[in-house]
């Protein structure tokens, strides 16, 4: 199955930090391919593509079988061919549906995690970026990209079919965020909360300090999303 690269070269610039869930990083040493180190089966969040629901800010709606790219932090979908695409107007999209699942797009995609009370939590799972190393004197890397110059890129799939020239980090990330309308999203860290609610920062900082809220941990996020919900 050819995958077929439908879009420019983007750069994503994500301001601030979400509350994240992260794993180690790994290493794709100079010389090998970063897609050698993500096999096929761990590079999708569903076994296999299925049928999806694509519904458009103007009301319409399409049917689709769709994956979800934890690599390339993409929705993709396949055409009569078989052929692996991805949307070129993602802005045009409201959501996706896959079963039981919704994903957002707001800049990239975010899977739902809760809906409660007119409060979005949802998380954006991908593959990240987080510099390359060059060899330096007596044989050490030294770190010429850091994790704070930008969160992630897209290439279209096509930088991850290469072959590095040097040392390249990533590491599979979960971030969380929240949002209010479905069409923004935020990262879930309380500046955004008291952003979002102006009026309740006490009662908020009250609350998270009672109920000992680590934004850290997505159980607590939950926690905090029910109770911003009351407002």
């Amino acid at each position: 199955m050819r995958t077929i690269v439908l879009f420019n070269i983007v750069l994503i610039f994500l301001i601030g930090t979400a509350a994240a869930q992260t794993n180690p990083v790994i290493i794709v040493k100079a010389g090998t391919k970063v897609m050698d180190y993500f096999p096929l089966n761990e590079r999708y969040l569903y076994p296999e593509f299925v049928n999806g629901n694509v519904y458009f800010l103007n009301g319409s709606m399409s049917e689709s079988k769709v994956n979800y790219n934890i690599l390339y932090g993409e929705i993709e979908f396949l055409d009569s061919r078989g052929d692996t695409l991805v949307f070129i107007n993602k802005d045009n999209i409201k959501y996706v549906k896959v079963g039981d699942d919704v994903f957002y797009y707001d800049k990239v995609f975010f899977q739902m995690i809760s809906n409660e009370k007119s409060i979005i939590v949802a998380q954006r799972h991908y593959i990240e970026y987080l510099g390359s190393e060059k060899i330096g004197a007596y044989g050490m890397s030294s770190s010429t990209s850091s994790i704070d110059s930008y969160r992630a890129y897209e290439m279209g799939g096509t930088f991850y079919k290469l072959t590095v020239a040097e040392d390249t980090k990533f590491r599979e990330t979960t971030e969380y965020y929240i949002s209010l309308n479905g069409k923004e999203f935020f990262p879930f860290l309380k500046r955004n909360v008291n952003k979002l609610f102006p009026e309740h920062k006490k009662s908020i900082k009250s609350f998270m300090k009672a109920s000992d809220i680590d934004l850290g941990e997505k159980e607590d996020l939950l926690i905090l999303a029910d109770y911003l919900g009351n407002f």
